[in-house]
């Protein structure tokens, strides 16, 4: 009996290490995708354009002494009208600009709204703290992405996410014990610090949630249709802003000083990408994925801060960016489980599982974009049109819809 017993015992440790590798062997598989490595490579250049933008906002307010943080952020959404609206305008039938403002068109606008409001609110905070105090502050906008993607999107975090966001978020800890830039004020200069350090909160709240809201509608509908209509509302309603809070600030600008300017309509252009690449990051990741991108772009901005201001050089610099991409890496390698993907799993029979594995197919338009790449499940949009994708196409991790959709369908 105790040898049957040893024997036991020791073929279930067999089987539990043996699982073990099976598991990490399918976790290290993602990182052979190239469509993983390009989501990451292009999230860092969306976060290299991030630090330019943090970069220039405090240039505009320590060198160039610019108050105009709603007239700063106007000219992108000019550029999001010109090219994606207009994108948008040449579409035909339900995909054209007409229908898509007549379906949604007011949700746009909130969109657009909250979104403007965070650039604004952002953009002001550099007017009242330092660099370093908003880079460290916008970290917030970690924990609230994670919170609606639970809560809106229906997205399940694993045990190895959390570990990653732990991971990026030590990183962040590396900078507030480096202490750069860091200067004691007292008096005013206490109260406006905290002024901006709430500004910067409120906006990386609303960042967050502009985030969520974008990954469910480049997977629920598609990238131009969100850019189009973003940069038709926004700059509408960034417009009305700037008219009604900074026109006398606008009228005060030496518009003849070419710096001025070429700054100006450099922060337009970058931010401009930004936003183009953005959207494409979010569809093959996530608005939690896409924060953690992001956290990079402290240790490039304190990197230009050293060539610019001569910050003060600290070791703990690269160590904040290699647990930052450590925590990237790790976040990467299971998929985000969904709990509207799991539901629609278990309703489809075995036989049919089985004939989508051999048969997987992809029913709709040529121009379409597939809204969802999910494992074995089908669906129906409100465009007449059933889906059925093999769990191969599933790439990082990825959100569908719950009953918060419906805040983007009629």
């Amino acid at each position: 009996a105790e040898k049957h017993l040893f024997h036991l015992r020791k073929h279930a440790e067999m089987k539990t290490e043996q699982c073990v590798m099976d598991n990490m062997e399918k976790y290290l598989s993602e990182y052979r995708n190239w469509s993983v490595w390009r989501t990451i490579l292009i999230g860092q250049v969306c976060s290299v354009l991030l630090s330019v933008l943090a970069f220039l906002s405090h240039h505009f307010t320590v060198n160039l002494h610019l108050a105009i943080p709603t007239g700063q952020n106007y000219l992108h959404y000019i550029l999001l009208c010109a090219v994606f609206t207009t994108w948008l305008a040449c579409r035909r039938g339900d995909k054209g600009l007409i229908s898509v403002a007549k379906a949604r068109g007011y949700r746009y606008i909130l969109l657009g709204f909250i979104d403007v409001q965070a650039n604004t609110l952002l953009a002001t905070s550099y007017q009242f703290t330092t660099l370093v105090s908003i880079q460290l502050l916008d970290c917030v906008a970690i924990p609230i992405a994670l919170a609606l993607s639970c809560l809106t999107l229906g997205v399940r975090f694993r045990f190895v996410h959390i570990v990653g966001v732990s991971v990026c978020l030590m990183g962040v800890g590396c900078l507030v014990w480096a202490g750069v830039g860091a200067t004691k004020a007292s008096g005013d200069g206490q109260q406006s610090q905290l002024v901006g350090d709430m500004l910067c909160l409120g906006g990386a709240v609303l960042f967050a949630v502009v985030v969520v809201l974008q990954e469910l509608v480049v997977k629920t509908l598609d990238c131009v249709e969100y850019l189009g209509m973003l940069g038709l509302s926004g700059s509408i309603i960034c417009g009305v802003q700037m008219y009604l809070l900074e026109r006398n600030a606008l009228v005060d600008v030496n518009w003849e000083d070419k710096t001025i300017v070429i700054y100006l309509a450099l922060y337009g252009v970058v931010q401009f990408i930004f936003y183009a690449l953005i959207p494409y990051v979010l569809r093959y990741s996530g608005a939690t994925a896409v924060q953690l991108y992001l956290l990079t772009s402290d240790f490039f901005s304190l990197v230009i801060g050293m060539v610019l201001y001569k910050f003060r050089f600290h070791g703990l610099y690269f160590l904040n960016y290699l647990l930052a991409m450590s925590g990237i890496y790790i976040f990467t390698i299971k998929k985000t489980p969904i709990a509207a993907q799991q539901r629609a799993s278990s309703e489809n029979p075995p036989q049919q599982l089985m004939a989508d594995e051999v048969h997987p197919t992809i029913q709709a338009p040529r121009d379409y974009v597939s809204p969802f790449e999910t494992e074995h499940f089908e669906m129906t949009s409100s465009i007449p049109v059933t889906y059925t994708v093999s769990s191969d196409s599933l790439i990082n991790s990825h959100s569908a819809t719950t009953g918060f959709s419906s805040f983007y369908h009629k």
